[in-house]
């Protein structure tokens, strides 16, 4: 059965936005969003991978913005399960020791037709500043009247910078890590809380 949320019914009301996201109180929309990442194998293929439980909100005036996203760690798929266990080793994302991803906006300013985000991310407890180049998809009302703003969020890390040292050569396992995030983020008709559902479960 067709997602009614994908209908082309949907009523498209702005190609871009005057400010990143419009006034009000924004949460991710986790069934419409991805967090993805891909890094370089033995120099010659990318491997691609995901992220599949995570959450996040924002709150906007129209001018500046506030927000914050937190990823479980223990949700990373690439496509094979033995790679998956030892991305959550202590070689890699430590995740018995450091179960979240976060981020935190900073800042956000304008660049050209699109936007930079500032901020800070922690990945296996060491926490550093990240750019990211952002593009707004624009401005919807979905079939069931939720006001609906799509971001595409793209930057590059240094898996170093996070003390993931495994293969310190770089040779099987690239230095360079991509991630890839595209967002639905969807307006609270009266600036509440975030829905039940945006919030990850406890840490165990």
């Amino acid at each position: 059965m067709q997602d009614p949320s994908d209908q082309t019914s949907a009523t498209r009301v702005a190609a871009r936005p005057t400010a990143i996201v419009p006034a009000g109180h924004w949460t991710i929309d986790p069934e419409h969003s991805s967090v993805n990442f891909a890094i370089r194998h033995l120099g010659i293929t990318t491997l691609r991978g995901r992220f599949a439980e995570f959450a996040g909100s924002v709150d906007s005036d129209g001018a500046t913005i506030q927000g914050a996203g937190v990823v479980d760690a223990k949700s990373v798929h690439t496509g094979s399960e033995v790679r998956d266990r030892h991305l959550l080793s202590p070689d890699f994302l430590n995740a018995e020791a450091y179960p979240r991803l976060a981020f935190e906006i900073t800042k956000v300013r304008a660049n050209h037709d699109d936007y930079i985000v500032e901020g800070e991310i922690t990945i296996n407890g060491v926490t550093r500043p990240i750019e990211l180049e952002a593009l707004t998809g624009g401005i919807a009302k979905d079939p069931y009247g939720h006001d609906r703003c799509g971001l595409e969020l793209r930057s590059e890390i240094t898996r170093r910078d996070f003390e993931i040292t495994f293969d310190p050569s770089g040779i099987l396992v690239g230095e360079a890590i991509a991630l890839e995030i595209d967002l639905s983020l969807m307006r609270s008709p009266n600036g509440g809380a975030p829905e039940p559902r945006a919030a990850l479960p406890a840490a165990s």
